[in-house]
């Protein structure tokens, strides 16, 4: 049966979240938002309108306020002053996530559905360390290779709106430290600390079949 969960995944009173399983269509779409998939097909539209559906629902739970969401040059949502939030959708699931800015500098959110990333794919998405993680993880009944993948987009959607950089999956390095996840650069150039990226939270859920990371940083 579809749903539209208003129950949260991912437990923190500082951000505010909505996911469904049900697809919309552009009757729930604003006005202001119809241009930017004129002309796209019909499943882009689909996942479109559904995460900017996601959105205003955890914006109204958030500051009571449900505004068009519009984007940036490279397609970033633009989201209203003083808050900061991520869109992701896979091809069964959709949400969203937010947050006020005095709370949570950045935030980026993914989902994926679980055995996605196979492992021819492996060489262009992880670093040798982080083969050899998924390797000994192997068993204990995470899905690591899906895990570090949907880790690795949530960070691109965390720090891409403070950097404006474009990340390979190889300039980022996930590594286990005292049984926490931790991002390093494996970027020249590229520096965590200087953005205040050093103290990164990393939280993951699941439902079924689908896989949900979130990464956010403090304020």
């Amino acid at each position: 049966m579809p749903h539209s969960f208003k129950a949260p995944f991912l437990h923190f009173p500082f951000i505010s979240q909505y996911f469904t399983d049900v697809f919309k269509d552009a009757a729930d779409l604003l006005p202001a938002e119809a241009s930017m998939v004129a002309g796209a097909s019909a499943k882009r539209q689909s996942d479109f309108v559904t995460g900017r559906y996601c959105a205003r629902q955890a914006l109204i739970n958030l500051r009571n306020i449900s505004p068009a969401i519009m984007r940036g040059e490279n397609k970033e949502p633009i989201w209203p002053d003083g808050v900061v939030g991520s869109i992701s959708h896979s091809e069964k699931m959709v949400g969203a996530v937010v947050a006020l800015k005095e709370h949570v500098a950045a935030i980026g959110l993914d989902i994926e559905t679980i055995g996605r990333v196979n492992l021819d794919m492996w060489d262009l998405i992880f670093n040798k360390t982080e083969q050899d993680l998924i390797r000994n993880k192997q068993g204990d009944g995470i899905d690591w290779a899906t895990l570090m993948f949907s880790l690795k987009e949530s960070f691109y959607k965390l720090q891409y709106p403070l950097t404006g950089q474009f990340l390979d999956f190889t300039d980022i390095l996930i590594s286990e430290v005292d049984g926490e996840l931790q991002f390093s650069s494996a970027k020249a150039g590229y520096d965590l600390n200087s953005i205040g990226l050093n103290e990164i939270k990393t939280h993951w859920a699941k439902f079924g079949d689908q896989l949900i990371t979130l990464c956010y940083a403090r304020i």
